[in-house]
Parts: C-alpha cells; structure tokens; sequence
C-alpha cells in the first residue's frame, strides 16, 4: 500500500508536468525527497518536510518507533498492576504534552519521530492496563455502550478543538487511548463494533488515509486551491 500510493502520486504529478499545470508547491517534489520517502526515512528531517505522498509521513515515523519497540518493551514490562501502568500513562502523556509545547511547529506533522513515539509509548502502556484490567471488568457488556458514547463524542471535540484554536495533537492522545482501551475489552467487542461494515472499514482504513493526501492534491489543482481552503491543514 505504501508503494503503490506514492507510486500513484509520482504519476499524478508526472501528469501534471505533462500536461503543463503548476501545481502549487512544485518544492515537495524533489528527487531526494523521492528517495526520502522510498526508504521511509523522512521522518529523520527535523522539522519534517512535506514531500510527495504527504500523510506516509507517519509510516516513516511509525517504522522507527517499532525499531524502539523491544526498549519501550523491556520498560513497560517491569511495570505490575493497572495503578502503575496507569501512573506511567500520566508521566509519559505529561512529558510528551511539555516537548510538544516546547517544540510546536506550525504543523505537527513536522515533529515526526517525536509525536509519533510518545502516542506509541501510550499505546505499549494501555496495552498493559488492558491486561491488568480485572476479568469481570473487561467482559462487562456496558462497555459496549461506553465505546459508542465515545465514538459519538468525537465529532463535537474536534468542533471544540476548532473553535477554540486547541491543538488536536494535545488532547487526542488521551480519547483516543480511552477508545481504544475500551473497545479492545472482551465485554465492548459486540453490537456495532462486530457488524460487517465495521469489520470492512477497519480492513481499509490504513488504504484509505494512505491515499487521501493524493486525492485532495488531485482534486485542488483541478477545482482550485480556494474552493478546498482548510479542507486539510497539511495538504
């Protein structure tokens, strides 16, 4: 997938060579760039570039926190118990909160490595709460409920986040961990969650935010980058 789509967006920008359009940030297409992206090392550029397939960024930042993986490992595992994975959460969600704050950049994207290894640490650490949680906890069938709840609460943060010029980076980490953390229990893996159509879109999430950048680099140089204003804040 991550070969085909920057495939797919060398092609729409041969196109638009060929076919003389000045695309509006003709800087993002370089050859190093190219090879940056290829071998998934653009994540190694501070602050990070946006070049080609924009939104692999991740992918690249992702690889090197799975090669930090057996550290984050060996450290989570000395941790016992839902109350000490639970205080290392808060210390690693407050230090990750004082680097972003100490280093923000106009988009977070640009941070890389950093924002990415801090949300993945959380992710080792709810990992452990999950399998800390006591067993008739986990299999309570209200947890279903309190899945969709959230589910349903997503749209009004973002609003929230909006209007209010509030970094999403800052507090998604926190409901996204909850999200998780909830729906990865025995007792919430019914209902809507087990639905066919549920089941499919998780099948192509990682398809579908792997292409979305090109998409929406696509349809602006053909519609115009003024009728798409803000539709994507890194694109």
């Amino acid at each position: 997938v991550y070969l085909a789509t920057l495939m797919l967006t060398v092609l729409m920008y041969l196109s638009f060579r060929t076919f003389g359009h000045n695309y509006l940030h003709p800087e993002r297409f370089t050859l190093p760039g190219f090879v940056q992206s290829l071998t998934m090392t653009q994540s190694l550029t501070f602050p990070m570039p946006r070049q080609w397939n924009i939104v692999a960024w991740s992918v690249s930042a992702e690889w090197f926190a799975y090669m930090a993986f057996p550290l984050i490992a060996a450290g989570a595992m000395r941790l016992t118990g839902l109350r000490s994975h639970l205080l290392a959460f808060v210390g690693v969600f407050a230090l990750y909160s004082w680097v972003l704050h100490q280093w923000l950049r106009p988009s977070v994207m640009e941070l890389g490595v950093i924002r990415v290894g801090g949300c993945f640490c959380l992710g080792v650490l709810i990992c452990g709460m999950r399998n800390a949680l006591p067993v008739r906890w986990a299999h309570d069938p209200r947890l279903a409920k309190v899945g969709l709840m959230l589910a349903l609460l997503l749209p009004s943060l973002y609003w929230t986040s909006m209007e209010f010029h509030l970094h999403s980076v800052t507090w998604a980490p926190l409901y996204f961990a909850a999200f998780i953390f909830v729906l990865a229990q025995p007792g919430a893996q019914r209902w809507i969650w087990k639905h066919p159509l549920m089941i499919h879109l998780g099948h192509i999430s990682f398809s579908v935010y792997m292409i979305h950048g090109t998409t929406i680099m696509t349809v602006r140089a053909f519609v115009g980058t003024q009728t798409m204003m803000g539709a994507h804040p890194i694109l």
